[in-house]
């Protein structure tokens, strides 16, 4: 994605970090992946940022549906919202998907 790791952000999904990383920023969309904070529509709606919902595949899973998501990644959205349900395989999760996301742009 041409990042160096001194210009991401990480955070617990305060809305205050998502207000200022959306303030700072200024992308052209934000993508997220539903269910995840409502915060990312609602910054969005206040500040006029298109913002781009990858629902996540079914329950009990709630994974992350990888095409749709490379497909919104590819269009440069300028932020991605990954919030990874609380669950004991999350952490597996999160790798892989972030190395897929990022091979793409």
């Amino acid at each position: 994605m041409g990042v160096t790791p001194a210009e991401v952000v990480c955070g617990c999904g305060s809305d205050e970090l998502i207000e200022i990383l959306l303030r700072l920023v200024w992308p052209s969309a934000v993508v997220s992946c539903s269910p995840s904070f409502a915060m990312y529509r609602f910054l969005g709606l206040q500040y006029r940022i298109p913002h781009v919902d990858v629902p996540r595949l079914p329950a009990p899973a709630f994974d992350i549906n990888m095409a749709p998501l490379i497909t919104a990644v590819k269009a440069n959205p300028g932020c991605i919202g990954m919030v990874f349900i609380s669950l004991p395989l999350t952490l597996l999760q999160l790798c892989p998907s972030l190395l897929r996301m990022t091979a793409c742009s």
